[in-house]
């Protein structure tokens, strides 16, 4: 049985229906065969208890849907033969060199080749261009 399948199931039987059991009805006349009343009023919390299970069955099915969706999703994305090469500069305010710091990483990209940078500024409001503002560490330890 198919993940869709389940799904439908857990789902009626979240909502009462289907599931090959109908709820109990009155005695229907004749010679006493049928079920009383007392026995539906006992039925009714078991199939509330059954209404609840299968409402949460059907939540951790499309949990575990959503789950391996996004394992086949990075299942799929393209292997990179290339790494990447992740580099940290420590500055007080600005990035000493930064045009041959640009250039370098321009230069990698073509080999297959990348270079990330973060910058970790000692004060990063004194930080001017525009390339190292976009590459500060989200958190700084300013001194006092």
């Amino acid at each position: 049985m198919d993940f869709e399948a389940l799904l439908r199931q857990a789902e009626l039987q979240a909502s009462g229906g289907g599931g090959g059991s109908s709820t109990p009805n009155a005695s229907t006349g004749g010679g006493g065969g049928g079920r009383s009343a007392s026995c539906d009023r006992q039925a009714a919390p078991a199939a509330a208890a059954a209404a609840a299970a299968g409402t949460r069955l059907c939540e951790k099915l499309k949990a575990w849907a959503a789950e391996q969706r996004l394992v086949q999703a990075k299942a799929n994305e393209p292997k990179s033969a290339a790494g990447v090469l992740h580099v940290l500069l420590i500055v007080i305010d600005n990035v000493p060199h930064e045009s041959l710091w640009r250039h370098w990483a321009a230069s990698a990209t073509p080999a297959g080749h990348s270079a990330r940078f973060y910058i970790h500024a000692k004060y990063p409001e004194r930080v001017r261009s525009v390339w190292a503002r976009k590459r500060l560490t989200a958190r700084s330890f300013c001194p006092e």
